[in-house]
């Protein structure tokens, strides 16, 4: 689990990549006394980012379109660049949300720090899978959209046991009152139900690992729901 889509490796290791389960992105991170809201105050201010990654590229390209300069200045390490930022000798770090997250979590002032709005490319995270191994392809895929579909209907940890009867046919696939998808697959007719018993919807995951008041603190942002102004959207169980 935790990885990016790549051709080369789906070839050469023989992998399917499943759907994304979570949307990371490279973003921005500063001071919250920075001076800096968004990438057009980013002007003449030091940009920092890890050298022979792809993250000072696509920063200097994007902030090139938007007609914006800063003063790009790359480390080796994230360590390197987290103490940079500690310092205030990086006015802006650009990398993966989730690795600003990380490396804002370690910092003693850690508080003071912000992740801006602005995304600037997409880095879908996803599990990889044998592909001689369809079956399991698709359970993986099907448990994804579970997660989904029972935060879109509202059914949470708590909720799904005391779920009877319905006449909606996607709580009735969600639940195991209607036996096709648990067919398909090759499982019990309400192992759905069981997942959700477990582990809850995928906000109730979300907000428990990675949400705000976390360690990492991350804003739901693009994993919100279709409908809720994120990308993450359940394909229909059927």
């Amino acid at each position: 689990m935790g990885v990016t889509p790549n051709t080369r490796a789906a070839a050469t290791v023989g992998v399917r990549f499943s759907q994304p389960f979570f949307q990371d992105g490279q973003g921005f991170m500063v001071h919250k006394n920075s001076g800096v809201h968004s990438i057009a105050d980013m002007a003449g201010h030091k940009l920092c980012t890890i050298d022979d990654t792809d993250n000072d590229p696509i920063a200097m390209a994007t902030l090139a379109q938007h007609g914006v300069r800063p003063v790009p200045f790359g480390f080796q390490e994230e360590d390197e660049m987290d103490a940079a930022i500690l310092d205030h000798h990086c006015q802006v770090a650009s990398a993966y949300l989730s690795k600003l997250a990380e490396g804002r979590s370690s910092l003693a002032e850690a508080k003071d720090f912000v992740l801006l709005p602005d995304v600037i490319a997409l880095s879908p995270v996803t599990v990889a899978v044998n592909v001689h191994d369809p079956r399991l392809s698709a359970i993986v895929d099907t448990t994804i959209n579970v997660l989904l579909q029972a935060e879109a209907l509202g059914v949470t940890q708590t909720s799904m046991p005391k779920i009877g009867p319905s006449d909606d046919p996607r709580m009735k696939r969600l639940t195991g009152e209607d036996w096709s998808t648990a067919d398909g697959l090759g499982l019990p007719h309400d192992w759905s139900r069981h997942v959700i018993e477990a582990v809850g919807n995928y906000a109730e995951i979300y907000n428990r690992t990675v949400g705000p008041g976390t360690t990492l603190n991350l804003p739901r942002g693009l994993n919100a729901l279709w409908n809720d102004g994120g990308v993450m959207a359940p394909l229909p169980l059927q």
